[in-house]
């Protein structure tokens, strides 16, 4: 299978890096023990003279595996790396495409998944039409079944190690520190120790001196005798900032390779040796991990500290390999021996050239890995570096040390949250903005979640690194938002119990807008049957929430102003109706003048006649009380019309009013309500006395 990658016209970044470019290659199927390798070729740009490439690999988890080695290629795609491709879909639309995805994504799910699997099942159909039915025992020492490999994510499982390709590139470590900088570490030499590491090599190669960023100064061996050379290196779990929740295992591999170029014999021994920071590690969750040297491949039992096995290299070589790894829990030491012995006598081979590991001519031949978890102690500070090296010796050689490996420990969530908002948004596009901090490594995702009107939150902004959005509101509703914030180690803040700021949409602030915002008056009237009740007296209490006074002029005027309206509720509905009329103001009083956020009572009477329904208390009301306001009385238009009427309800603790300071709010008008706010009607039950 090939693919021109040179039609490929969309890059994935890495984010938030700069300089460099994840390119992602999905392999629908790796039977176990198969070996192979992909060749990449890189193009630089014309402006970049001199430029060197750094290609850093990473295998990440399977996409599916079937549920045994005999089982049809009918794959269960893991839910999380489908959640992945869903969020790198949205984000996709989202910042190239400028588009807002929709919130239910149960479709896009299906459809991934479904995608992901017709492709895992085309290329276990492809290989088998290909190469023929895989061996039903899986064919290695990798175990049953075939799984798919994805060499997109960085981290994660305990794959082989990643090996040099041909030609061969060297795959090293990327410090956090170079990464965010955007500079990755100088290559090693191969001959005559080169620029930097002139003066290190004058008396051979001593075993400690480095180059700036952390790599072992690779001089090269003296040419009379025979022996092997190891490039070496050391990953860890995390890139990018290197730090690591206190839940996930630290998860190491240490490579190392008998250089095609520097090396003149086959390794005949091998020890590895890395002390582990006991202080800082909890030895009890260490375990070893996968073996590999060349094609072969060796899987210590989940858990195991001490392991021990011998591997037949007949009939490709006439050599056994016994291999012992062992955690030495005194003294935090974990070992690692591969020695070569003649399979006859079960000691060192005769010939001295004889070795498990040759030169890498023909990769992967002269590669080797051996890789091992271990859990961080518990409650560790955040901020807590872990480092480890590990020292490899090839013979008789001195010892190599491989570049250091930190993870920092982040054990708390990030903390984030929206600016607060003004009680009153005079605009419908909501202006928000966000921040936050962590201790540890860094904010890498957020997330805006908003309320309508007290309703459940629902997400509107979905992950991003901007710290501010525009969200479009509807006038008259309320909203409130919250952040939840990602880091690096995968922490994720939890929800907070109240929203982080809180706003209405009002209408824009008229220059008027008259209210009424009290209703009173009797909850009974009692008189003779065929006569007419005392005048029954309401209180109307009206306010100016505009932006300039107004001028009642005459009583006239203030009749036009204010009604009240009683209308019977009782069945059937008693005849004559009542009669309202506003209670007189002396002269002198007008015109009555109401300054902004003024309030005047006007007082009504009523007198009533008959009663609908004689029964009495509450259900046998007879009357519901209304009170208005109509501004066109003083030849004005209300801008806010949603304060005209009483009784009205409002959603508690109240509404905003758009006035122009934002003071004011509307807490409703009417009988009280058990939340604290106004709106119960205003009811008047009459009751009749016998003559």
């Amino acid at each position: 299978m090939f693919t021109d990658w040179s039609t490929i016209s969309t890059a994935v970044d890495a984010r938030p890096v700069t300089d460099y470019t994840v390119y992602p290659f999905l392999l629908p199927i790796v039977p176990a023990g198969y070996t192979g390798s992909l060749e990449f070729r890189v193009n630089l740009p014309a402006d970049v003279p001199g430029a060197t490439p750094l290609l850093v690999p990473f295998i990440g988890a399977p996409v599916a595996r079937p549920d045994g080695p005999d089982a049809d290629i009918e794959p269960d795609v893991d839910a999380e790396y489908v959640q992945h491709h869903v969020d790198n879909a949205l984000r996709y639309a989202r910042d190239v495409l400028a588009i807002t995805p929709p919130t239910d994504l149960a479709f896009m799910t299906g459809y991934v998944g479904a995608q992901l699997g017709r492709m895992v099942r085309l290329g276990g159909e492809a290989w088998i039409t290909t190469f023929g039915e895989p061996d039903g025992d899986g064919s290695g020492s990798g175990g049953g079944g075939a799984g798919s490999a994805d060499g997109t994510k960085a981290g994660g499982d305990d794959s082989s190690p990643v090996r040099c390709l041909e030609p061969c590139v060297t795959i090293d470590v990327i410090t956090s520190t170079a990464v965010e900088n955007g500079n990755p570490p100088p290559p090693i030499p191969v001959a005559g120790g080169g620029a930097g590491c002139s003066g290190d090599c004058v008396n051979g190669c001593p075993s400690k001196k480095r180059w700036p960023g952390g790599r072992q100064c690779a001089c090269p061996p003296p040419t009379d005798p025979v022996a092997p050379f190891d490039p070496n290196g050391k990953f860890g779990s995390a890139m990018g900032t290197g730090y690591v929740s206190d839940d996930e295992p630290l998860r190491y591999t240490i490579l190392f390779e008998n250089d095609p170029v520097l090396a003149s014999a086959a390794a005949q021994e091998v020890l590895i040796t890395d002390a582990l920071d006991a202080d800082k590690l909890d030895l009890d969750t260490f375990s070893l991990g996968p073996i590999v040297f060349g094609n072969r491949q060796v899987f210590p039992p989940a858990g195991v500290q001490d392991f021990f096995t011998d591997v037949d290299l007949r009939p490709e070589q006439n050599l056994i390999v016994r291999i012992r790894a062992l955690l030495e829990r005194a003294t935090g030491v974990v070992t690692w021996r591969f020695i070569s012995l003649d399979p006859e006598t079960l000691d060192f081979p005769e010939d001295a050239l004889a070795g498990f590991l040759p030169p890498n001519v023909n990769p992967p031949a002269g590669d080797g890995g051996v890789s091992f978890t271990v859990k961080a102690k518990p409650l560790l500070p955040s901020g807590t570096q872990v480092c480890n090296d590990a020292d490899i010796v090839f013979d008789t050689n001195p010892p190599i040390i491989t570049p250091a490996w930190c993870n920092g420990i982040d054990r708390d969530p990030p903390q984030s949250a929206v600016a607060a908002l003004p009680p009153v948004s005079s605009s419908t596009d909501i202006a928000l903005s966000w921040n936050g901090s962590d201790v540890g490594s860094r904010i890498v995702e957020y997330q805006v979640f908003a309320s309508t009107d007290g309703g459940p939150y629902e997400l509107v902004v979905p992950g991003t690194l901007d710290t501010q959005a525009t969200f479009s509101g509807v006038a008259g509703r309320s909203y409130a938002f919250y952040s939840v914030a990602r880091d690096d180690a995968g922490n994720v803040e939890a929800a907070p119990p109240a929203p982080d700021a809180t706003t209405r949409v009002g209408t824009p602030v008229s220059a008027r807008n008259m209210a009424v915002t009290v209703l009173r008056g009797p909850k009974r009237a009692t008189f003779k049957e065929g006569s007419t009740s005392a005048a029954q007296r309401f209180a109307v209490v009206l306010q100016n929430r505009g932006a300039t006074p107004e001028v009642i002029p005459d009583a006239a005027a203030l009749a036009a102003l204010v009604r009240l309206e009683l209308e019977s509720i009782a069945s059937p509905a008693c005849t004559p109706a009542p009669v309202v009329s506003l209670k007189p103001i002396k002269a002198r009083q007008f015109p009555i003048r109401l300054k902004p956020k003024g309030k005047r009572a006007v007082l009504f009477e009523a007198r009533l006649a008959c009663a609908g329904d004689p029964a009495k208390g509450p259900g046998h009301e007879d009357y519901r009380v209304t009170a208005r306001v109509d501004l066109a009385a003083l030849a004005g238009v209300d801008g806010y019309a949603q304060d005209d009427v009483c009784p009205r309800r409002v959603s508690p603790p109240g509404v905003p009013v758009p006035n122009l300071d934002g003071s004011i709010l509307d807490k409703g008008c009417g009988a009280r309500l058990a939340d604290g706010t106004f709106g119960g009607p205003v009811l008047l039950d009459v009751v009749l006395k016998p003559r």
